[in-house]
């Protein structure tokens, strides 16, 4: 037994899933409460009150401790209202030997219903405290939202007795509640009719004890909808982007989380869309899909409802409830839809009664575990027994009820899913009744079960279904013991139950037809219980989330959970490990031939098996993936375009074809294409002429047409298909010409080799290491690689493996090791392992901290020797690539014949190759990567081989083509032992299988006599007649493969024939046992000069052999491999057909397969094909016949290049038109040119970027529903201008959500990209939206963290808008009223709508057109008070727009934006306006607003340095800088003389005071991708002006746009790339 300690280990800190951040949201909750906010289960003294217990105090006897010392001791706190808490920590009693050394958390919103805390899918225990003074504090996993929080020791100090002090640490928390009863809806109308959505983000909470019922539903008239319901408590989320009306789309997709929902705790929805891709995240567990179907957008209409479906809409799920429960915090792509309903903005008319909070369920749970039971009383001596309750578990069977009688019991279980009832009658006689009902009943869902016993019958009902009700007959009357036991074994007096106790939850107990009050059971009243929790369901759905990988199935009980992996292609605890090796190099690495496989390229990955087939008869293996297009596949078209589209399917997906294709060392595919009177390159006069290159490129260039202008998709390559061989779509044109005819034949694609297997490195150096960056942690990871060393020493791992044999033999062993949530697990070469199981409440996912090491680590000693083929995760690690930068370690390895020289077979020999090994076949007979494949060949009629022994001085000019290996030994050799061996087939006797000849009298012959037996004949001098051995017993010419083998050592001739046993000969004493001068092997047939033996020629030489022979080989010679294989340069010659066939292998080794039947044996049907290519190329042009993707071209390639080349061509010459077509305007190339002068722009701006700046920034979606971030930036100009100079910096797609985290990381990276520092920027403007101004995670909240200097600024029109949206209710029903009179005018007349101002401007003539129709709005204008308010409202608009307009514009700063401001609220109109009461109020009212939103224009002004103002004031030559300059201007100025001065005013002119640019600047953008847009689809639909309204039709990309000052420096760019061409 030999023990190598492993060699490579992850030095990494390994922890639980780190803590949700909760910066910020760190205050004490428990410190600042009353006395009063604590109450425990019992006090020891009164020191020892519950309100003692705050962490560090010492007051009372410094903490609380309870009477008892048990586990049925708690202490609770109220919080005063729901808070949200994020860490706990504790302390023992001050100065005692009192303290708690495990806990747990309990939470509730009501004191009722308690919820347990929970981790990693299991009820938590805290480690607490070993001492009274020291402090312990846990940082939760999850927060927990709650009011009452309660603390229930589990463990506590040996010495004295539970103590405790605490501290909660979080903040407040507040949401929008309401309630649903199951009638009420809440509609939520969209602003449009219909709207297409490619974005959605929806957000709630929701709690309910049902379950069942919608929570939210949209449709649209199209088949769109979405919808999220509760289904046996299990949250479904249906998603249906839309499907075609032929049925081939299926957009329906359905995803199902969580479980136990029902049970009444609040439940965290979020549901974030983006196109096809979907987050579905319930309480903190996200999946992660993609939509069925092929469209983007969510077509919905009206409105999307939450609570049910609207009362107008179908149910698309067969009639599923309404929600009965809360919700709260709804959010649907970024509205508070719970707080429109307070605001009565949103449609609730379909409730009854609308509350906003929620109300506290009437059901009372009980958590029974393994050693509890619970004791109640009933009556006594009834004749009458009714039990009722309700229960949920996963254990199959359990107790339920257990009572005993006055003669007798009853017992009822759960038995294998079932509810069955016993009752033992002991009156009279012993008599046992058993009835049993339902199944399945351990699916974790609540069940209800009533017995009724009475008037000589019995009946039990399982969850309500009268129809189901099980009766039977009860001989006698029976009479109540008054005492009935829940859920634990009971003794009753020599009776003990059979069933063991019952694990979950109870609730509705009643005893009598009475509810049990289990609430004064709690208080001590009645009954009894023991090891039970009160008021608490705590069952546990150990299979949600599922932690069986690759679609395994999840079964479990009450303690554990198991994985079912069959059919999955994986297994282990977890279905993790894959069954299948990598790749078809694995399978040769275990000796596998040729054939079908599964493999698994990336392990334990998310790639699944899949069937591949793998070459290996070639001497290289080849994996290959084959289409569904069928050999020479005629194409036709029915367009009339003349085009054919052909889809090329594999037998794989995308990301299975790929992972083969990315680590294989090199592929290729067959496409052939084969054509008559057509026309290949739409070039009439070509007829005849070969073309060996595709269209769009031209002959010597080796080129595709991406190649030609670089835009391929892989810039290492010169055509598409070089990167991505795999071909999907064919498109070939020209064929609808009369009598043309194309066939094409697309070949499987074929892959060599296995990069990522032979991925090696060397340490030689105890000290060296390979580095590599942590890996992200999974809650199962695996390792596996390769290893071999001759050393003794290596890294330590805890878990070890014993092999039989020493490690350290420079064999290479395959190591396996794996850690999942149940168990660790080691294996070593496949079948030594060991496995220890994880603890119950261990760590379900690795965090790693720090780099992986592979060798060397810590000052440890590291491994010596190789190392190849590491993979974790499924991810194989680069060690190569890694080792040419490590000391110490060197890439590649070598010794591999030492561990697999064993699969060079039949005299193969094992040759080291830098990433392998290769078998050297030359010497045998064989052939093949493992020299196991035979060589053979069919004779025919007179076919003969003739292999001549070469002479020395012959040997020697061969010597210098061919190795001595290959030519065999010399003919001047005399041999004193030989080996003969070959195998044959034949039914044709008589003839000479084998002849060796010599330059002497001396041969060896065998041959088959007429009656198919077998004859050796030897003739080696010193005989008259040849020695012969016969071998009579068997004819051998009965058409089966033979195999002889024939060994001679000296006199001693050993026969071996199939598979019978060796037979011994000798050669008489008077036989010579030389074998001279060697001159020749024939084989079918001898065709010798000089003599010979006479009987060979008159009996056996004609008509000659006819059959096949094998595996013919003389000591190192092989002839018919020599003859089949070496060609001319070989000493053999060929005479008649030889074949090439292994019909004569015994036993066969490789099936044959003939040319007709190979589908891939390009002359199979006849074809004559006008070119082969070795690799198959890709090209676009869009008037020819196309193979490959047909690409779209921008304007420039399609009007103004083509119309340049005519012009050229017209105006100067046919050369110049051809130099003109090699300008390289493609779609890649001009958004390169744009990006360079966008790049250079920005190093510009960032490079006048100095010690100060202020930024303004704006986000808005654009059309096609993106949303944009664009930022400018203002700062101090000295260079040319001494001016604040503003530009803007960058505009950016926000990916994802735009909340205030999204928004500073895409601003952050461009100042780190950019190297800027946060320091510098004094000031930031924006709107007031809450991803900006949020405290804790809003934009400047992020910023203010990297500069806490940084002044934050409202823009100024914003506030400006705010404050005039306000009027009173008077006044918005007089503007209500106004705007329908406009309406009214704008439907008659048709007329556009005119303003309040332009209405009373028209007053009279409205008056009399609203007359002459009859409109009852005529009498409006005859009222004096409206139109006193008309004139009111038309003046102050207008003032109101005057500011607005004022304020807007570049270059604006804060003091002349309040100064506009300012001016307005002094002006006499607004001051004091001779109007009425109405328009008074009004104007009080919008003077106080202006006010709340400008709170800052009161502000007191900087501190300034009046002497040095007053140096300012005095200087003339300043004075004549101020007259003859802007106000920036000056001040820049200033700073020059006076920095201080200039710095505190630059301070306050340098800040944004309105994002104004941004506006304006987000419009501009629009309008160019509206317009890139319509020309783009202009020319795609060559001239067609109409738009594609078809389902699923994607919005052009928008071209980037910038409002740009800067000029891009052109000679810079062009001296960077003079090939480049710039317009």
């Amino acid at each position: 037994m030999n023990l190598l300690p492993v060699l490579v280990t992850i030095i990494s800190t390994c922890s639980a899933a780190s803590p949700v951040s909760h910066r910020k949201c760190e205050n004490s909750l428990a410190t600042p409460l009353p006395y009063s906010s604590f109450s425990s289960s019992s006090v020891y003294t009164q020191g020892c009150g519950a309100g003692y217990a705050k962490l560090n105090r010492k007051q009372g006897a410094g903490g609380w401790s309870p009477l008892d010392t048990d586990r049925y001791q708690w202490l609770q706190v109220d919080l005063g209202s729901r808070k949200q808490v994020v860490s706990v920590a504790t302390q023992g009693r001050y100065s005692s030997s009192d303290w708690t050394s495990k806990y747990r958390l309990l939470y509730s919103d009501t004191q009722k219903n308690w919820r347990p805390y929970l981790q990693d899918g299991n009820i938590w225990t805290f480690e607490g405290n070993m001492d009274s003074e020291a402090s312990v504090r846990h940082e939760l996993q999850h927060a927990i939202l709650a009011r009452y929080i309660r603390f229930i020791p589990v463990g506590w100090s040996r010495e004295g007795r539970i103590g405790l002090r605490l501290e909660l640490y979080g903040c407040s928390y507040w949401a929008d509640v309401i309630s649903f009863d199951g009638h009420g809806v809440i509609s939520y109308r969209f602003r449009s009719k219909k709207i297409k959505i490619v974005k959605d983000v929806i957000s709630l909470k929701f709690r309910t004890t049902a379950g069942a019922g919608v929570l939210l539903h949209g449709e649209g008239q199209q088949g769109d909808y979405i919808s999220l319901e509760l289904l046996r408590a299990r949250l479904q989320l249906s998603l249906n982007l839309g499907s075609d009306q032929y049925g081939s789309i299926q957009g329906h997709t359905s995803v199902t989380s969580g479980s136990l929902l029902d049970d009444d705790h609040w439940h965290s929805v979020v549901i974030e869309r983006y196109r096809r891709n979907v987050n579905f995240t319930l309480d903190h567990h996200t999946q992660q899909f993609r939509t069925n179907g092929e469209f983007d957008h969510l077509d919905l209409d009206h409105e999307i409802s939450f609570g049910g479906h609207p009362v107008s809409a179908k149910p698309s799920s067969g009639g599923v409830d309404n929600f009965v429960g809360c919700m709260e915090g709804i959010t649907y792509n970024g509205d508070n839809i719970t707080n429109l309903v307070h605001r009565k903005k949103v449609d609730t008319s379909s409730f009854r009664n609308l509350t906003f909070s929620c109300a506290e369920a009437n059901s009372f749970s009980v958590f029974f575990n393994s050693t509890s039971f619970l004791r109640l009383p009933g009556q006594t001596d009834s004749d009458t027994l009714s039990v009722s309750l309700s229960f949920r578990t996963w254990n199959p069977n359990g107790l339920l009820m257990f009572t005993a009688l006055a003669d007798g019991w009853v017992e009822v279980g759960l038995t294998e899913g079932k509810v069955t009832v016993y009752m033992n009658v002991t009156q009279k006689k012993n008599m046992r009744i058993d009835i049993s009902s339902g199944s399945g009943l351990n699916d974790g869902q609540w069940h209800s079960v009533h017995l009724n016993a009475l008037e000589n019958y019995a009946m039990l009902t399982v969850d309500g279904d009268e129809a189901s009700t099980v009766r039977t007959a009860i001989p006698i009357q029976i009479q109540t013991g008054g005492t009935y036991h829940f859920g634990g074994n009971v003794l009753h007096g020599n009776t003990r139950s059979l069933q063991r106790s019952f694990q979950g939850c109870m609730q509705m107990i009643h005893i009598d037809d009475h509810l049990a009050d289990l609430r004064a059971v709690e208080q001590g009243l009645i009954g009894t219980f023991e090891n039970v929790s009160l008021d608490m369901c705590a069952i546990i759905d150990r299979c949600v989330p599922n932690y069986c990988e690759h679609d395994g199935r999840c079964s479990q009980t009450w303690d554990t959970f198991s994985c079912n992996c069959s059919g999955t292609g994986y297994t282990g605890a977890t279905c993790h490990t894959s069954m299948y090796p990598q790749s078809c190099e694995e399978y040769q690495h275990q000796g596998k031939s040729s054939g079908s496989f599964w493999i698994d390229p990336d392990g334990s990955g998310s790639i699944a098996p899949f069937r591949v087939h793998c070459d290996m008869t070639e001497g290289k293996v080849w994996t290959m993936l084959k289409n569904n297009l069928s050999p020479q596949t005629s194409v036709t078209s029915s367009e009339q375009e003349g085009k054919a589209v052909l889809q090329i399917t594999y037998n794989v997906t995308d990301e299975q074809l790929l992972s083969v294709s990315s680590s294989a060392e090199y592929c290729e595919q067959y496409v052939g294409y084969a054509c008559r009177m057509s026309r290949l390159l739409n070039t009439p006069g070509r007829a005849n002429e070969r073309h060996s290159y595709w269209g769009g490129s031209g002959p010597g260039i080796q080129k595709c047409s991406c190649g030609i202008e670089h835009n391929c998709t892989d810039a290492k390559h010169y055509c598409n298909c070089d990167a991505d061989l795999r071909s999907c779509q064919v498109v070939v044109g020209d064929t609808s010409r009369a009598g043309s005819e194309a066939k094409l034949t697309v070949g499987p694609l074929k892959c060599q080799g296995d990069r990522s297997f032979w991925n090696a490195a060397s340490f030689s150096s105890p000290a060296s290491s390979l580095r590599f960056p942590s890996f992200r942690g999974e809650t199962s990871t695996d390792i596996s690689f390769y290893f071999k060393t001759s050393s003794t020493r290596g890294e330590r791992v805890e878990l070890s493996v014993r092999s039989p044999l020493p490690l350290n033999d420079d064999q290479w062993h395959h190591l396996e090791a794996e850690k999942n949530i149940k168990e660790v697990l080691l294996q070593l070469d496949g079948q030594y392992r060991e496995v220890r199981p994880m603890p119950p409440h261990g760590h379900t996912k690795l965090e790693f901290y720090s780099e992986l090491y592979v060798g060397a680590s810590s000052g440890q000693r590291g491994f010596l020797g190789c190392m190849r083929a590491l993979k974790i995760n499924g991810l194989t690690f680069d060690l190569e690539e890694r080792a040419q930068v490590s000391p110490g370690v060197n890439p590649g390895c070598q010794g591999h014949c030492s561990s697999f020289g064993m699969h060079c077979r039949n005299g193969g020999k094992c040759v080291e190759q830098y990433n392998g090994y290769l078998c050297d076949c030359s010497l045998t007979a064989y052939d093949g990567p493992f020299c196991s494949d035979d060589v053979g060949g069919y004779f025919e009629t007179g076919t003969l081989v003739r292999y001549d022994f070469l002479l020395e001085a012959a040997a020697n000019v061969l010597q210098e083509g061919k190795s001595l290996s290959e030519l065999g030994v010399r003919g001047d050799a005399n041999l004193t032992q030989e080996e003969l061996v070959f195998s044959f087939s034949t039914s044709s006797t008589p003839s000479i299988l084998v002849y060796v000849s010599s330059r002497t009298q001396d041969y060896l012959a065998v041959v088959l006599r007429h009656n198919g037996t077998l004859q050796i004949r030897y003739s080696l001098g010193g005989l008259t007649e040849p020695y012969t051995i016969d071998v009579d017993h068997r004819n051998m010419a009965n058409g089966q493969p033979h195999s002889v083998n024939i060994t001679r050592n000296l006199r001693e001739i050993r026969l071996q024939l199939d598979h019978y046993p060796v037979s011994t000969h000798f050669l008489p004493e008077a036989s010579d046992t030389n074998f001279n001068l060697l001159k020749s092997i024939f084989l079918g047939k001898v065709f010798e000069t000089g003599q010979i033996d006479p009987i060979l020629i008159e009996r056996y030489n004609t008509p000659g052999f006819v059959g096949c022979l094998s595996r013919v080989q003389l000591n190192g010679v092989a002839p018919l491999k020599a003859a089949l294989r070496l060609g001319p340069a070989a000493p053999v010659s060929t005479h008649g057909i030889l074949v090439p066939s292994n019909c004569g292998a015994s036993p066969l080794t490789i099936f044959p397969m003939a040319s007709a039947s190979d589908p891939w044996h390009v002359e199979a049907a006849g074809a004559v094909f006008p070119f082969k290519e070795n690799k198959a190329k890709e090209g676009v042009d869009r008037n020819s016949a196309i193979v490959g993707a047909k690409k779209l071209f921008t304007i420039a390639e399609d009007l103004l290049l083509p119309a340049a080349v005519v012009l050229a061509e017209t105006m100067l010459d046919r050369s110049a038109a051809e130099k003109l077509k090699t300008v390289p305007l493609s779609n890649d190339t001009v958004s390169r040119r744009i990006e360079r002068m966008g790049a250079d722009i920005v190093d510009q701006v960032v490079g006048k970027l100095g010690e100060a700046f202020s930024l303004h920034l704006d986000e808005s979606t654009d059309f096609s529903g993106k949303a944009q971030l664009i930022a400018f930036v203002r700062f101090v100009r000295y260079v040319d201008t001494d001016d604040i100079y503003e530009n803007v910096l960058f505009c950016k797609t926000l990916e994802g959500k735009t909340t205030g985290e999204d928004i500073f990381n895409v601003v952050n990276d461009f100042f780190i990209e950019n190297e800027l520092d946060w320091r510098n920027c004094m000031s930031v403007c924006t709107d007031g939206a809450a991803s900006m101004t949020g405290r804790f995670k809003g934009f400047m909240a992020r910023i203010r963290d990297k500069n806490p200097e940084v002044q934050w600024n409202h823009c100024v029109i914003h506030r400006e808008a705010l404050t005039a949206k306000k009027l009173s209710p008077v006044l918005q029903d007089f503007l209500n009223n106004s705007i329908k009179v406009i309406n009214f005018i704008k439907s008659a007349l048709a007329l556009s709508r005119e303003d309040t101002e332009q209405l009373l401007e028209l007053r009279s003539e409205v008056h009399t057109f609203l007359s002459e129709q009859g409109s009852p709005y005529a009498t409006l204008f005859e009222d004096t008070d409206w139109l006193t308010k008309l004139c009111y409202l038309a003046d102050i608009f207008n003032k109101l727009n005057e500011l607005n307009v004022c304020m807007q514009g570049k270059n604006t700063n804060i003091l002349n934006l309040y100064d506009h401001v300012d001016a307005f609220l002094s002006s006499e109109d607004v001051q004091s306006a001779p109007v009425k009461s109405i328009i008074e109020e009004h104007l009080a009212n919008l003077i106080v607003s202006f006010k709340s939103y400008f709170p800052d224009m009161e502000d007191k002004p900087a501190q300034l340095d009046w002497e040095k103002l007053l140096d300012v004031s005095s200087d003339r030559s300043l004075k004549m800088t101020f007259e003859n300059s802007t106000l920036t201007q000056f001040w820049v100025c200033v700073k020059k003389e006076h920095p201080e001065l200039g710095k505190t005013a630059l301070e306050q002119l340098l800040p944004f005071g309105s994002t104004y640019v941004c506006i304006i600047s987000i419009v501009i953008f629009t309008v160019l991708c509206i317009m890139v847009f319509v020309i783009r689809h202009m020319f795609r639909h060559k001239g067609s002006y109409h738009t594609n309204e078809a389902k699923g039709a994607e919005s052009a990309d928008c071209a980037d746009a910038a409002i740009i000052v800067n000029d891009p420096a052109f000679t810079e760019t062009i001296d960077e790339s003079k090939k480049e061409w710039f317009i």
